[in-house]
């Protein structure tokens, strides 16, 4: 009796690792099954813990950022400023040197500011925009440069410029942002004064253009102001007459040419005369200048100039 207990206990024994391998291999089966049934295989979940963060992190596509391929730069800033919103114009670099192309898409362009807040480009031009970047198709070795605007409000500055498509996988950004360069500027009103005269008995009267044709400019650049010189027509002198010298006071400030070069003659032979005269101005760079005021002298003309 005790040997067939024994053997009975070998059998089930026996019977016990015959039922596990039957068990593994159905998993098995039933795996394989699920795979060819669904092309994948089941996915496994952990079991979450207080530390686990996982639901906060959401899918990114691939991303080329960095990729040598791709460059962006930003050569220059301009910026025309408001009480509540700043618009910015950027200079922008865009260069290829992968295989394929690489199709520039203003539309993908963001600009991401200090705070962190990104800000999509304008579709439309703004003031003081010359040349718009258009879409274009980038072979190895070419490159595309243009404008981009974008509006931020007062208080934000820019950080760096992005270009985002996800279609493509293509998330290329500029190693930071240059200083403002200059600052979009409202054409400043100007007001002309004669100076102390020798002349006896006449003053100046100067009628002038306030705006120049484009009604903006750049600070640090020039603007040429046009103005009409003449005599008062009842000052009754019959002496030759002539601008001399025209100046500014206005801070930061300064006559750097007028053309038709002085002196400029307003009384011949006794005969009134209106002379148009273009006085070009250099600006300060770091500020836009709200008015020009200018000196006019003028003076008798020289005995050789008098019939």
């Amino acid at each position: 009796m005790e040997i067939e207990a024994e053997k009975t206990g070998v059998s089930g024994r026996t019977v016990a690792a015959v039922l596990l391998v039957i068990i593994i291999a159905g998993a098995a089966t039933g795996g394989l099954f699920y795979y060819f049934r669904t092309g994948s295989t089941p996915s496994l979940k952990l079991p979450s813990s207080n530390n686990d963060q996982t639901s906060s992190v959401s899918a990114k596509p691939f991303s080329l950022f960095g990729s040598p391929s791709y460059s962006l730069e930003v050569t220059g800033v301009s910026v025309a400023q408001s009480a509540q919103v700043n618009g910015y114009i950027l200079n922008v670099d865009a260069s290829y040197s992968g295989s394929g192309t690489w199709t520039v898409n203003p539309s993908d362009f963001e600009l991401v500011s200090a705070s962190s807040t990104v800000y999509t480009v304008l579709s439309n031009i703004i003031v003081g925009m010359t040349a718009p970047m258009s879409e274009v198709d980038l072979a190895n070795g070419q490159q595309a440069v243009g404008q981009l605007a974008f509006q931020l409000p007062a208080g934000q500055t820019p950080s760096k410029l992005e270009y985002l498509d996800q279609s493509a996988n293509i998330n290329v950004s500029s190693q930071g942002m240059p200083q403002t360069l200059s600052y979009v500027c409202q054409s400043p009103s100007v007001y002309v004064g004669a100076s102390a005269s020798s002349v006896s008995g006449s003053s100046a009267q100067l009628k002038y253009g306030i705006y120049p044709s484009s009604g903006y400019y750049f600070s640090g650049g020039q603007i040429t102001l046009p103005i009409v010189a003449s005599l008062d027509a009842f000052a009754g002198t019959q002496t030759n007459t002539e601008v001399t010298s025209i100046t500014t006071n206005s801070s930061g400030v300064e006559v750097t040419q007028v053309q038709p070069a002085l002196p400029a003659m307003l009384n011949s032979g006794g005969y009134l005369q209106s002379t148009p005269l273009n006085v070009t101005i250099s600006t300060p760079s770091s500020m836009c200048v709200q008015e020009v005021n200018l000196q006019v002298t003028i003076s008798n003309a020289p005995p050789s100039l008098t019939p």
